[in-house]
């Protein structure tokens, strides 16, 4: 092709073939440069072994933590599916779309709530602690809020502000953040682990997600008995949460 072109054209397009064999030529070499032949990438990949599921589900700390987001998750659930109609239902200055602005405070809460939480664990030595305080004080802010949110719109959004940030934050970090801490424990180091776990406390959360709105449901006759139930297995996340809580005190010093 280049031979049958005018002259002009052929000299510059000897050049340009030139100069594309020389860019290859030099790419290949910095990409053989930076790859040692000699290394199996399957084997520096996949060093580790994967874990089985008994081993993750039984390795410490797996059980308490599933439970805690088991309950915590149950409760976050139940507000976001619910919330809505008991605005309605106690308050008759609130109609549909108000409901459901109002309730969208539980959702901003629970985003500042998350990056704020996940901020303090990391510098805190212990998530379990930060954890166990944001469930331990939401127990009674569920029953204050049922208590005293009716006083006003304003009420009503301050205290579903403050809730989701105290409910919802506990079951970010519990997804993620210990999820990969669980999997990096001296046992289990030698074991490909953190999708298993990550896992694992997910379904034990969509476990909790499954029971908390229909729970709610039958008890919804009675809006205090619901906040009741929410404030009761909050706690009970709480507790799952003592023995890890225990361990770590235990072990640091």
């Amino acid at each position: 092709m280049i031979q049958n072109c005018f002259p002009g054209v052929c000299a510059e397009l000897k050049i340009i073939s030139q100069r594309s064999k020389f860019a290859i030529e030099f790419y290949l070499d910095v990409i053989e440069s930076l790859i040692d032949p000699t290394e199996d990438v399957d084997e520096i990949k996949y060093e580790k072994k994967a874990i089985n599921w008994m081993m993750a589900f039984t390795a410490p700390g797996v059980i308490d933590f599933s439970l805690c987001i088991l309950f915590n998750k149950a409760v976050s659930y139940a507000l976001l599916y619910w919330l809505p109609l008991y605005l309605l239902q106690t308050n008759a200055n609130i109609g549909a779309e108000a409901s459901a602005d109002i309730s969208a405070f539980f959702d901003i809460g629970a985003i500042i709530g998350s990056i704020i939480a996940g901020i303090i664990s990391d510098q805190v030595s212990s998530r379990s602690s930060v954890m166990f305080i944001l469930l331990f004080v939401s127990a009674p802010l569920l029953v204050v809020y049922e208590r005293l949110g009716a006083i006003s719109i304003t009420y009503h959004s301050i205290f579903l502000f403050v809730l989701g940030m105290f409910i919802n934050s506990p079951f970010s970090l519990l997804s993620t953040a210990v999820a990969m801490d669980l999997s990096s424990q001296p046992v289990l180091r030698e074991f490909n682990s953190i999708s298993t776990m990550a896992s694992i406390m997910d379904g034990f959360g969509s476990i909790g997600a499954t029971i908390g709105p229909p729970l709610s449901g039958v008890l919804s006759s009675n809006w205090t008995n619901v906040y009741i139930f929410l404030a009761a297995f909050e706690m009970c996340a709480a507790l799952a949460l003592l023995r890890p809580l225990l361990h770590y005190y235990k072990t640091a010093r």
